[in-house]
């Protein structure tokens, strides 16, 4: 079993309206002003419940495969260590354009190659990366330094883990 101390509940909250920095009006609706991508895995799995609640105008398609989906254009690919797996993974990401303005989605940084593979291989290819949103991190990795040092972009947890005990305690 495990069991996770909250030193701030409230550190959960959502707030439900995203900043005027980042929206835009398109009729009568609120839109966020970039496109979403999912890092593969598990970020492609959050970002169609994120976009839905967040209005998102575009979400991108991206895959952790060998080949590219024939129907995909304008993809990037980039490759990436997998510490979980102990293998060099290749990952792709469709339709990415010139100027378009791209918010990243990860599950966690632990060691933050994946983002950083990825941040690079978009911005190489003409679009900015306007940030990286992950649900978690892993405060005693050093991801979420290593990812802003190597890419000079922001990124933003939900929650931080800052400890799992031996006896599986989980201290956020």
């Amino acid at each position: 079993m495990i069991q996770i101390t909250m030193a701030n509940p409230k550190a959960l909250e959502i707030e439900q309206t995203p900043s005027k920095i980042y929206v835009t009006t398109v009729g009568n609706h609120e839109v966020l002003k970039f496109s979403f991508v999912g890092l593969p895995d598990a970020g492609s799995r959050l970002v169609p419940y994120l976009g839905y609640k967040l209005g998102v105008k575009q979400i991108l398609p991206a895959k952790r495969t060998d080949k590219v989906p024939g129907a995909w254009e304008d993809v990037i690919t980039f490759s990436n260590y997998s510490f979980t797996m102990g293998v060099d993974l290749k990952s792709h990401i469709g339709f990415i354009k010139p100027g378009m303005r791209i918010l990243m989605v990860d599950d966690v940084v632990a060691h933050g190659t994946t983002a950083i593979a990825a941040i690079k291989a978009v911005q190489a290819a003409g679009a900015e990366v306007a940030g990286l949103a992950v649900l978690f991190n892993k405060a005693w990795q050093p991801g979420m330094t290593e990812i802003k040092e190597a890419t000079g972009v922001e990124v933003c947890s939900l929650i931080t883990i800052k400890e799992i005990t031996k006896d599986k305690r989980v201290i956020l």
